[in-house]
């Protein structure tokens, strides 16, 4: 492998990647939703019942205790939502998989034997009948033939598919939409 001069790109002997870079999935929208819809909750719920029963001895105890209760409640949340929050690092040719608090990465692969980064748009109507269970769209990494590509989560790379391709070296390959035709997927160059 040969570093390019300022030492930001790698040639693999294919294509140019970069040395040292990495693309997490998106935080502050599913931040926001695991609050709504975990941490706060619960937390209220917890404190629903401690609160009330210190508050018997001292009122601002009781307060400060439910305070406490649902801060820390959304704090482990948070610490979830951060430990299964996806990443991939690209460095010196080699593409990992893994999580942003995790340690171990879940796959390694030669940026070699990445083709594209492709975005599949999913079924709206589909989505609003399923609450999002099914039809949100796939954002995948595509291998060489005869390969499994990786499938990443939608929400999670939707809006950086575009840097992991640049990332990456490879092309982002888009869904046709009518105005195009509906025909072949188009491709762009990943800038």
């Amino acid at each position: 492998m040969r570093l390019s001069e300022d030492g930001l790109w790698v040639w693999d002997g294919q294509r140019w990647s970069a040395a040292n870079a990495s693309v997490s999935g998106s935080i502050l929208l599913r931040a926001i939703a695991w609050s709504i819809l975990a941490g706060l909750p619960l937390g209220c719920i917890a404190a629903a019942f401690i609160g009330p029963a210190l508050a018997n001895i001292n009122t601002t105890l009781g307060i400060v205790a439910a305070i406490v209760i649902i801060g820390a409640i959304e704090t482990g949340a948070m610490y979830l939502l951060v430990r299964t929050t996806p990443r991939i690092t690209v460095e010196n040719g080699t593409m990992r998989v893994g999580t942003v608090g995790g340690t171990k990465f879940e796959r390694e692969i030669p940026v070699s034997q990445v083709t594209a980064v492709e975005i599949k748009r999913g079924n709206r109507e589909l989505m609003y009948v399923t609450e999002g269970a099914a039809g949100e769209g796939h954002v995948f990494i595509r291998l060489q033939p005869h390969q499994v590509p990786v499938e990443l989560g939608w929400d999670a790379f939707s809006d950086k598919a575009n840097r992991l391709a640049w990332m990456l070296g490879v092309p982002l390959v888009l869904p046709a939409t009518k105005a195009d035709g509906g025909g072949a997927p188009v491709q762009t160059t990943a800038n």
